[in-house]
């Protein structure tokens, strides 16, 4: 009798271990799942909050670019439409012959006005830079540079084109490589200045995000 009572406690008290056992493990995946649930959760945030001071910034070197602009005064030329003065050097009688005469008086302005033109280069660069050492993938790039983009003027354009081309502003802000990785010439002008030097740019300098899809170099 006592053999079976003995059996019977000594089962119960198993069944009382596996139980426990079992509710442990039970509470240990709940609180898995909470620290998971929660580290998502701060990971979200933490995205947020980069995003915002990514797109605080962004917006502050967006501002300084329009104020370099705005600031501009060459001539009876102000703001955006003193890019029409170097523009009509790079056109003026323009052909393959004086493609590099046209060039090189257009560059000499650029050097001899840095107060005007410099700050403007060298805050494009910047912005582009920024952008492109963030730790957005390449679309979302694309995304913020086509704000800069879509505000670009004809003359503008035209000047990025041939700025990007000489040697000394390559090595200083590598405009060309930016203008080619983030397609940044879709709407410049196809005319006579554009053919004569399309075939230094890779294709992509011209291209639309529909063409150029997830590209990343």
């Amino acid at each position: 009798m006592f053999g079976g009572l003995n059996a019977l406690f000594t089962g119960l008290a198993f069944s009382a271990v596996i139980f426990s056992i079992y509710l442990q493990r039970k509470d240990l995946k709940l609180t898995q799942d909470t620290l998971e649930r929660q580290h998502l959760e701060m990971k979200e945030q933490n995205k947020t909050l980069e995003l915002q001071r990514l797109e605080t910034m962004f917006f502050a070197l967006l501002k300084t670019l329009n104020n370099s602009i705005e600031n501009m005064v060459l001539n009876d030329r102000t703001g955006r439409e003193v890019f029409l003065i170097p523009a009509m050097l790079l056109n003026n009688k323009l052909t393959s012959a004086s493609l590099k005469h046209n060039k090189e008086k257009f560059w000499k302005l650029i050097k001899a006005r840095d107060d005007i033109f410099g700050p403007y280069f060298r805050s494009f660069s910047t912005l582009v830079d920024f952008i492109d050492q963030s730790s957005l993938d390449w679309v979302e790039k694309y995304f913020y540079l086509s704000i800069v983009k879509n505000q670009l003027t004809t003359n503008e354009l035209e000047c990025l084109l041939a700025y990007s081309l000489v040697d000394e502003a390559q090595d200083q802000f590598r405009c060309k490589h930016f203008i080619e990785k983030y397609s940044l010439l879709t709407y410049v002008d196809r005319g006579v200045l554009f053919k004569l030097v399309e075939d230094q740019y890779k294709e992509q300098a011209f291209l639309h995000i529909l063409d150029t899809r997830e590209r990343k170099n």
